[in-house]
């Protein structure tokens, strides 16, 4: 993908001429992406990606504009998978949600708690 801006990128540019450029390349990416909400979190995945390729980047080994497009795309896509990962094995339970089960399990011992533990444990691990 080529940035929009028609600026050239080379390995001799600071980093921060580097990012300021590949802007246009990060929302193009959003868009591709259809990242629809956190876009300052997803800004600074794609700027730790721009400043890793920026350290890593040989000349040799082709185009610098490519192997940043497919770092960030990369780093993006990294960060979606942990997102949707971490919410489908993670539940948030509200306040009012918690103080019932709270209030439910008053006048229980300790080994009647940790038995319920257990047994939620293992029926969450199914």
């Amino acid at each position: 993908m080529s940035i929009r801006n028609n600026r050239k990128l080379s390995l001799t540019q600071s980093f921060e001429e580097i990012l300021e450029a590949v802007q246009p390349m990060i929302t193009a990416i959003f868009t591709q992406l259809h990242i629809y909400k956190d876009f300052d979190y997803y800004r600074h995945i794609a700027s730790i990606a721009v400043w890793r390729a920026w350290l890593k980047a040989d000349p040799a080994k082709g185009q610098f504009s490519a192997y940043l497009y497919s770092s960030i795309k990369g780093e993006i896509l990294n960060e979606l998978s942990k997102e949707k990962n971490y919410s489908e094995r993670i539940t948030v339970v509200d306040g009012e949600t918690l103080n019932f089960i709270l209030s439910d399990m008053e006048g229980w011992d300790n080994q009647k708690i940790l038995a319920y533990l257990k047994l939620s444990c293992l029926s969450l691990s199914r």
